[in-house]
């Protein structure tokens, strides 16, 4: 740095340690850090940070909180943002008890919950199943002052998809443009697979043409979604037709009380009815 005429600073030198720590390279920031030390430049609570967050990133948060140790030893108090880091950490390593006890005790030390905040503790009450509570947060939330972002709304939507209440994801995606939200790729394909997976494709079709429509960028998962929910009507139609033509299965193979349709036949598949053929069309 001394060689490129760049002036060594707190400043400077914290933005070369965030890079490191984004590549994964924590020990050569923590290095750096020690570097700053040695040359006279005392690392503030944002280097302090950017380190925390280093290992944190790489779930090593043992070393997290030895920096934040080490921050308080050299009398730097811990911010919101240092609690945010350390509970997003502990979070990704799915301790959400140990993550809920670092928010808590941020809120008993006097510091306003943000938006990161809210939306970590909604994260792990959501994914602990007590959705009734992340739901209190959620709606808490403006009352002080925080506006829920996409991350909150498709949180709190992907965790009602997987416990099947689809009407409650569906009212807080329209919640999501009431409140002037936008939509992403991750609201729509949680929601088509709610729908999907409760045998609506209507709705499934209705959405992705939407997100088609407002220029949401849709991927492979997006058709995968889709593609899946199809697949599930077909075999739910398929079993259908063996009952009414009864067909009895054993463990020996088809056992036809009745005229066995084509598809029965192991040499041959019966292709789709008129049914099944307008499922497909969308996807085209």
């Amino acid at each position: 740095m001394v060689g490129a005429n760049v002036e060594i600073t707190v400043f400077s030198m914290t933005i070369v340690m965030d890079g490191l720590c984004k590549r994964g390279e924590v020990e050569k920031a923590k290095d750096l850090m020690e570097e700053m030390v040695t040359r006279g430049i005392e690392p503030n609570v944002v280097t302090y940070n950017t380190l925390i967050n280093g290992y944190c990133i790489t779930g090593m948060v043992d070393e997290a909180l030895k920096v934040k140790s080490t921050m308080e030893h050299k009398g730097f108090e811990p911010n919101v943002v240092t609690y945010n880091t350390i509970a997003g950490g502990l979070c990704k390593l799915k301790w959400f008890g140990e993550a809920k006890s670092w928010l808590f005790t941020m809120i008993e030390r006097g510091l306003t919950l943000s938006m990161l905040s809210f939306n970590t503790f909604i994260t792990i009450f959501s994914k602990k199943g007590n959705l009734e509570e992340a739901k209190r947060l959620f709606e808490g939330m403006e009352k002080r002052g925080v506006r829920p972002d996409i991350v909150t709304y498709n949180t709190l939507i992907d965790r009602h998809n997987k416990k099947g209440n689809l009407e409650e994801a569906k009212w807080l995606f329209e919640e999501m443009e009431k409140k002037g939200v936008g939509y992403d790729t991750i609201t729509y394909i949680t929601l088509i697979d709610g729908y999907c997976k409760k045998g609506n494709l209507e709705e499934a079709k209705r959405l992705f043409e939407e997100m088609e429509k407002n220029g949401v960028r849709y991927d492979t998962v997006t058709y995968t979604t889709l593609i899946d929910g199809l697949l599930v009507q077909i075999v739910d139609r398929l079993l259908s037709v063996a009952v009414a033509d009864h067909c009895h299965w054993s463990a020996g193979g088809v056992v036809a009380a009745a005229p066995k349709p084509a598809w029965c036949a192991s040499t041959a598949i019966r292709q789709p009815s008129a049914p099944f053929s307008s499922s497909y069309r969308f996807l085209q």
